[in-house]
């Protein structure tokens, strides 16, 4: 499968429903890539296939007969900042409130700092899924994978403007994490149309958590926000109250319902997929963190 779509004939094969904004509602612009979004002159950055390297960082050993948490955690569409600052926020959350300091890999970058961070890349998310499914337990530990950016169905912005990098796509995320041979996993995709991701991603041994149905906008990209709307409900609603990610996610799908309609917007419609193999070990993870 060619994985460097071109994002100017990909449009032409989906139909998007056109959203109107008003100035008032600036702030609450959607998370849709955007035809031309890739368009952009090209930059001085490193070669393509650099960008999409993982640098050979150790990670901290699993803790026999315990669950452990691993994470990498991606944001996307380099053009903007507010996916870097979710990325570094859930980071926070996870290294202060689920013991995983040392057990985190961050992916995506920012134009004006192209070499800090590699990508999210097919190859990039193959390498780090890899190197973690070497270091954990897979039969009793878990990885979360958390990714943010503007979005089509089936599709997230990744690529670095006037490079050759391509963006990614629900099958290639799937390919990734199914080659890695990681049991349990908990995903979280906030962009828009995100839920179209959950057909390729579904399994019973995954929390499968998105931002928007798989036909539906999610709000709150603009850079002058902290977070989008999503992921400011994620992080000081859902994460702030429950360890438990089924429940974190529940409280945050009840927020941004609640914002949308007092902004008259259409409701993004979070979706979950909670398979129930996984279950029991999210259950051991959340009691073992409680207890901390």
């Amino acid at each position: 499968m060619n994985f460097s779509l071109s994002m100017r004939s990909f449009a032409a094969t989906r139909a998007m429903r056109p959203l109107m904004f008003t100035a008032a509602l600036a702030l609450a612009a959607s998370c849709t890539m955007t035809t031309d979004e890739n368009t952009a002159p090209p930059i001085e950055v490193t070669p393509a296939e650099t960008l999409a390297f993982v640098p050979s960082t150790g990670l901290k050993a699993q803790t026999p007969g315990q669950v452990d948490l691993y994470a990498v955690l991606g944001g996307g569409h380099p053009e903007q900042w507010i996916f870097q600052r979710e990325t570094a926020k859930l980071q926070d959350i996870l290294e202060n409130k689920y013991d995983a300091k040392g057990r985190t890999i961050r992916l995506g970058t920012h134009v004006s700092q192209p070499s800090r961070r590699p990508l999210i890349t097919y190859q990039s998310l193959t390498e780090s899924f890899e190197r973690i499914a070497k270091t954990m337990d897979p039969s009793e530990d878990v990885m979360l994978v958390f990714l943010t950016s503007h979005g089509r169905p089936d599709v997230i912005s990744t690529g670095m403007p006037g490079q050759d990098t391509s963006h990614l796509t629900a099958p290639a995320f799937a390919a990734a994490l199914d080659n890695a041979g990681v049991k349990n996993a908990v995903i979280v995709v906030s962009a828009c149309f995100s839920g179209s991701f959950i057909d390729d991603l579904k399994s019973p041994n995954r929390l499968i958590i998105t931002a928007a149905a798989e036909d539906r906008s999610s709000f709150g990209c603009n850079d002058k926000n902290e977070f989008t709307y999503w992921g400011d409900a994620f992080f000081n609603h859902g994460l702030s109250k429950h360890t438990d990610f089924h429940k974190a996610a529940l409280t945050t799908r009840k927020q941004v319902t609640k914002l949308e309609k007092e902004a008259h917007l259409t409701p993004s419609q979070p979706q979950i997929s909670y398979g129930t193999a996984i279950r029991p070990t999210l259950k051991r993870l959340n009691e073992r963190l409680k207890v901390q």
